[in-house]
């Protein structure tokens, strides 16, 4: 569904709302990342974040941080 915004003062606060859904899904993404090595391995969380972390770059490095 595509929605016409009128007038420009709606469009930054409807702007805002979708990064921040889109940085809260990434941010549940990540952390679900972490706890799955945590159930899974036994890693300690803070292992956890730095393989993720890693992945990511390295993922990011891969594609040329086009993805």
């Amino acid at each position: 569904m595509r929605i016409h915004l009128k007038k420009p003062a709606y469009i930054l606060p409807h702007w805002l709302a979708c990064e921040v859904a889109a940085v809260m899904t990434d941010l549940a993404e990540f952390l679900g990342t972490v706890v799955m090595l945590n159930l899974l391995f036994g890693l300690p969380l803070l292992c956890g974040t730095f393989l993720s972390v890693l992945d990511v770059v390295l993922v990011m490095g891969v594609t040329g941080g086009n993805i």
